[in-house]
């Protein structure tokens, strides 16, 4: 609870069990998020084993894609806000802070990774993932 708000995290996943554990347990330490929810999007690693490591919730989806993935996660959320990211180490989870300085102002905030890659000279993404 945060500002006596309720707050889930939904972390669309296919294949990340390199990452999952971590990136959870990451979050879990901010504080914030009363619940986190992981929908496993029919991965083919041990993402699965990985999320029930945690007190993550674990929601299966078995209709393919991300769109799917978010819809499940924001439907089993009981919260008053929801969080969503990708699992795969390219957000921090301390960044939470910068998004919640304006929850009073917009109903809405979004959040991009491209900043940090235009300035770090070595990570490259390509224009199509850039538009998208």
């Amino acid at each position: 609870m945060y500002k006596n708000k309720t707050f889930s995290l939904v972390l669309p996943a296919y294949n990340e069990e390199v990452h999952i554990k971590k990136n959870i347990e990451q979050f879990l330490n901010t504080n914030i998020f009363d619940e986190i929810i992981v929908v496993d999007n029919n991965s083919t690693d041990r993402t699965s084993e990985e999320i029930k490591k945690t007190s993550a919730i674990y929601v299966k989806e078995t209709l393919q894609g991300y769109g799917a993935a978010i819809r499940k996660g924001m439907s089993v959320s009981q919260s008053d806000f929801i969080v969503m990211c990708e699992p795969d180490s390219t957000f921090k989870a301390d960044d939470i802070f910068k998004f919640l300085a304006y929850l009073n102002e917009f109903d809405c905030v979004f959040g991009t990774r491209t900043q940090k890659l235009l300035i770090d000279k070595k990570a490259k993404m390509n224009f199509y993932l850039r538009i998208g």
